[in-house]
């Protein structure tokens, strides 16, 4: 089966049908409620590990990111 590991969700607190996802190196969006979704390639070697939305301005996201893990 297709799976993803959702690595932080969030939601706009000024409008529920805006909402976010990051996985390890993508960003997903959706503005209607997710019924479609729109996905951008993160541009780091980095991994996502926190997404945010500013609570006063859902226009703003914060996005924490981690080292990538080693590679044997």
């Amino acid at each position: 089966p297709n799976t993803v590991e959702i690595r932080s969700l969030a939601v706009n607190p000024k409008d529920n049908k805006e909402i976010q996802y990051v996985t390890q190196n993508t960003f997903m969006f959706s503005s209607d409620g997710g019924v479609t979704w729109n996905s951008k390639k993160l541009p780091s070697a980095r991994i996502a590990n926190l997404l945010l939305v500013d609570p006063q301005d859902g226009k703003i996201l914060y996005l924490g990111m981690g080292k990538a893990p080693k590679q044997d």
